[in-house]
């Protein structure tokens, strides 16, 4: 009876800690090193469609109070805004509701 007790633990706690390694096949090397890239989920990448302005980008920021700029904006030859990055205010994932919304928008796309 122990032995078939103490041989259910060890196989229970395999099992688990099989479950907790992540599975992620999106990697690269670097000085022969394995890097794993992992997808952040309280920060968005946004591509804005040509002509956009700055006053673009602070019009979502102004309308959606879980969003806050960061400092990674990509101007073009004109100065019109390319690529930003946005965050959450409160640190906490992205709600799939502020996804879908940038999603729809014809004049900027999300970038994965």
């Amino acid at each position: 009876m122990k032995k078939s007790l103490s041989i259910f633990i060890t196989v229970v706690l395999i099992s688990l800690s099989f479950s907790e390694k992540q599975e992620n096949d999106h990697f690269y090397y670097c000085f022969d090193q394995k890097i794993y890239m992992n997808q952040a989920t309280d920060q968005i990448l946004i591509k804005f469609a040509p002509n956009s302005g700055r006053e673009h980008l602070l019009a979502i920021v102004g309308s959606d109070a879980s969003l806050q700029e960061t400092s990674n904006c990509y101007l073009d030859e004109g100065r019109h805004l390319r690529i930003a990055v946005l965050e959450s205010k409160d640190g906490k994932s992205i709600s799939p509701a502020t996804l879908e919304y940038f999603k729809a928008k014809a004049e900027f796309s999300l970038i994965k």
